[in-house]
């Protein structure tokens, strides 16, 4: 379950509900995306819940960052391309995108804003949570092997040398989660793995030299999919030979 901000920064996504000469926090969405999954399995079999979530700059002029991943992705130069899923090793995940515009060369951004934001600003992104566990062998978002320390920017896109030139650096950044119990050996007791992430928040940071920086975020709402994890934005249960209470 995911929620956004009302209000959009007007150098973002083309709006220009936000006002036209701050960095007040504006909002974006991620259609789709539930965050609690919940995997069950009989003994001698593993159980794996997970959720991930990737952001990515498209600096070429042709099809999104995501379109060999996500059928009918669009491309959009100059913005920052969300993919993310959610699911368990019982069946294939579904794999969606969403854009963050970000650029004044998108077609329809309104003249006379200030300040023009082109490929010349740095694009980073953080996470902010107010708690997050893991209970066995899976992991947070902390830890695992993309794992990231919270409150941290990491880059996305450098920055253009000159505007239109788009010859800055991208770097994917992904933040996953996973619960994982191994599979239970005949006449154990079973095992179980849990991942509870609460307060998740991404920020996407627009910076320039002597230009006030741009700041965009999203919430992830807690409540808890299909009646399991309320409170937390993301809840994890992974269990092999151990029955759902």
């Amino acid at each position: 379950m995911t929620s956004q901000s009302p209000i959009y920064y007007s150098g973002i996504d083309g709006d220009t509900t936000g006002g036209s000469g701050g960095s007040s926090a504006g909002g974006y969405q991620t259609p789709n995306w539930d965050t609690t999954w919940q995997s069950q399995w009989p003994s001698y079999y593993p159980a794996q819940a997970f959720v991930s979530m990737a952001f990515a700059y498209q600096k070429n002029s042709g099809n999104s960052p995501w379109a060999g991943s996500v059928s009918g992705t669009t491309g959009e130069r100059g913005s920052v391309h969300l993919f993310y899923y959610g699911g368990t090793n019982s069946a294939y995940a579904n794999l969606y995108s969403s854009i963050v515009s970000i650029g004044s060369n998108i077609s329809g951004y309104p003249t006379g804003i200030s300040p023009g934001v082109d490929d010349t600003w740095a694009v980073e992104v953080k996470y902010e949570v107010t708690s997050q566990g893991n209970g066995g062998s899976g992991h947070h978002f902390g830890n695992g092997s993309t794992g990231k320390t919270a409150g941290t920017y990491y880059g996305i896109y450098t920055g253009s040398s000159s505007a239109g030139s788009y010859d800055g650096t991208t770097t994917t950044r992904y933040f996953q989660a996973k619960a994982s119990a191994a599979g239970a050996g005949g006449g154990s007791g079973g095992n179980s793995d849990t991942t509870n992430v609460s307060g998740l928040v991404f920020t996407i940071r627009l910076s320039k030299s002597g230009q006030t920086s741009i700041f965009t975020t999203h919430t992830v709402s807690t409540g808890g999919g299909g009646g399991f994890g309320a409170g937390n934005s993301v809840y994890l249960d992974a269990r092999s030979g151990v029955p759902f209470l």
